[in-house]
């Protein structure tokens, strides 16, 4: 049992703008109605914000948390595939993963790459499976753009 509060590291003040400013360029384009999809499991037009604020979040705390918002990140990028998604959150996505490299702990610097290559061969292999043609593999190199390469 805790006797005492447990308090959370304070955000870098670099990582609150990166928040601010992602969540704000994401309700832009979100208001001017782009979005990355056209057809989407969740139709609602607010669905694509709730990725958006979760990505926004864990990116104040990728330099402090960076496993938590690797964690929080990668659910918002899944749920963002169920909505018609916005740029914005990917884009975040891939900075909380290279930040997640950069300022995690040296064991989660090599399992990561790895991680991300073996998400990459499975999507491309899982969607050859279940589309049998080359636009399966489009798909496969997208995936490996958003999660293996730096912002």
């Amino acid at each position: 049992m805790l006797d005492e509060y447990v308090t959370l590291p304070r955000p870098h003040r670099f990582d609150l703008l990166m928040g601010s400013l992602g969540l704000a360029c994401g309700l832009l384009l979100w208001s001017f109605g782009l979005y990355t999809t056209g057809d989407c499991l969740l139709d609602q037009r607010w669905a694509p914000l709730v990725p958006l604020a979760a990505t926004a979040g864990a990116e104040v705390v990728r330099r402090t948390l960076p496993r938590t918002a690797l964690a929080v990140a990668t659910a918002a990028i899944v749920a963002d595939q169920f909505t018609h998604g916005n740029l914005v959150t990917i884009l975040m996505f891939t900075d909380v993963v290279y930040a997640a490299v950069v300022y995690g702990n040296p064991a989660s610097a090599r399992r990561i790459p790895y991680s991300t290559g073996l998400v990459t061969v499975a999507v491309t292999a899982g969607f050859l499976l279940w589309w049998q043609n080359a636009i399966a593999l489009v798909v496969g190199v997208l995936t490996g753009m958003v999660s293996s390469c730096p912002p």
